[in-house]
């Protein structure tokens, strides 16, 4: 298993589960006593909701930048030590907030914890049957511990709960936290939760290459990120779990560079608007506080998230209370499209030692339509709730601040349509086999963790019972 984030541990689990002995690697720096906890989690962000903040906005890093303007004549270095400057990502087709980390776990450690399945007929693909899907939500959910209602008794939540109900949204609803109770706290769900106590070794190592021969993985090269030591470690099955960005990019160094084929292509982001909102200082109070979603529907194709993690802007300097600041996001979709892709280039590396990718992604006309349509939705709902931070007012966010990068390893039924197949067992390669949201194939509004973890159910079932078939 290369990748210790979210659908690295649900499929890694699951085959343990079944009987099967896994070597989880991964390239990333632990940061907690218990690797790949979530951040949230951590006592010094537990107590400091700003600090826990700051930790995540430096954890997250560029891509891939175009050198400043100033500078175009220079020859700035290449990755790690560029930061992301990218000599030939040209602006107008660039995925400017797309960020990735470096740390253990991955993104499994920082991201929100909120859990929406999406709508089975405006966002669900039809590749796979509809009671499957419920199945594998219901076991997805259950590694997350997605369910119970956290925000029970919060004024706050109350508040956004009744104010969107009565006015505007009557299906809004507590959004699925993929969280628990324990000792009176909030438990957050990372990668190590879901790995809990089951036997899987965990090694601490970056995958560059597989080596891939007669349409079988044969093994993969390691680099000890401590010693430096290279070496070869064999296996029956390979499965890449390393997001939608490294993924495409491990195949690619690997050999799989065929630019006809999907691999990189079909890449599509949430495009998003956002604000922040100031409640009544009556609203006042401790705790997680409101965590509120309105799912898509046909007339208005935005999942809507309005949640309690506001933090101070440095900006306000202290002026406004961070338990009274309500941030809202409204997602919208992109159509996957053949054009919207990746293109790697082996000279120029990312932090880790993989190929560094350039972007080459533009919106389409309906694409940017929704998204100004979700602008002025959030600016009606927000109007309700109380007035705009100063700093945060309503925006449309650049390509990539959702952090929700899809369809780089898309599946689909046939071989010309994708990299996978609906097991998500990459085509052409009997032992290869790829998790995380580089695989879905159709354009959703939802957070797609819980899509990538239930397909990530779906895999390791298939590789544990045999029932994958190309």
């Amino acid at each position: 298993m290369i990748g210790h984030g979210l659908a690295g541990a649900v499929a890694a689990r699951t085959l343990r589960d079944a009987g099967l002995d896994i070597l989880v690697v991964d390239a990333g720096t632990p940061i907690s006593a218990t690797p790949a906890t979530h951040v949230r989690n951590l006592d010094m962000c537990r107590t400091d909701t700003a600090l826990r903040a700051d930790l995540v906005r430096t954890l997250l890093r560029p891509v891939s930048f175009p050198p400043a303007r100033s500078a175009e004549a220079a020859s700035p270095p290449v990755m790690p030590d560029g930061n992301g400057i990218n000599r030939v990502q040209r602006r107008d087709r660039n995925m400017t907030a797309a960020r990735t980390t470096s740390v253990f776990g991955g993104m499994g450690i920082l991201w929100n914890c909120f859990a929406p399945r999406p709508d089975p007929g405006l966002e669900q693909w039809h590749g796979i049957d509809v009671r499957e899907w419920e199945l594998l939500y219901t076991r997805a959910e259950e590694l997350l511990a997605v369910g119970a209602d956290l925000a029970t008794g919060s004024r706050r939540q109350e508040f956004v709960l009744n104010t969107l109900r009565d006015n505007r949204f009557p299906a809004a609803h507590h959004a699925p936290i993929a969280a628990r109770a324990v000792d009176g706290r909030i438990h957050w769900t990372g990668p190590a939760d879901i790995i809990g106590h089951a036997p899987i070794t965990v090694r601490h190592a970056t995958v560059r290459r597989l080596h891939l021969r007669g349409g079988r993985v044969r093994g993969a090269e390691l680099l000890d990120s401590r010693t430096g030591v290279v070496s070869t470690v064999e296996a029956d099955i390979f499965v890449v779990a390393a997001g939608a960005i490294r993924t495409p990019a491990l195949l690619w160094a690997s050999g799989m560079r065929d630019p006809n084929s999907a691999l990189g292509r079909y890449l599509t982001d949430h495009p998003l608007a956002f604000a922040q909102v100031v409640l009544d200082p009556d609203l006042r109070e401790d705790g997680l506080g409101a965590c509120v979603e309105v799912p898509v529907d046909r007339d208005h194709p935005f999942h809507r998230l309005v949640v309690s993690d506001g933090h101070d802007s440095p900006m306000l300097e202290g002026r406004v209370d961070d338990r009274l600041i309500l941030s809202l996001y409204w997602y919208t979709s992109s159509e996957p499209r053949f054009d919207n892709r990746f293109v790697f280039d082996s000279a120029a590396t990312d932090s880790i030692g993989l190929p560094q990718p350039t972007f080459d992604y533009t919106l389409t006309h309906d694409d940017r339509a929704r998204h100004r349509a979700a602008l002025d939705d959030l600016r009606a709902t927000a109007a309700l709730l109380g007035p705009t931070v100063p700093t945060s007012p309503p925006q449309l966010t650049s390509p990539g601040a959702s952090m929700h990068l899809m369809g780089t390893t898309r599946m689909s039924i046939t071989e010309t349509g994708g990299v996978t197949d609906s097991f998500g067992r990459v085509w052409g390669a009997d032992n290869l086999y790829v998790a995380g949201t580089g695989l879905i194939p159709v354009a959703t509004a939802a957070n797609p963790t819980l899509t990538a973890c239930a397909l990530a159910v779906r895999t390791a079932q298939a590789i544990a019972h045999g029932t994958h078939a190309q």
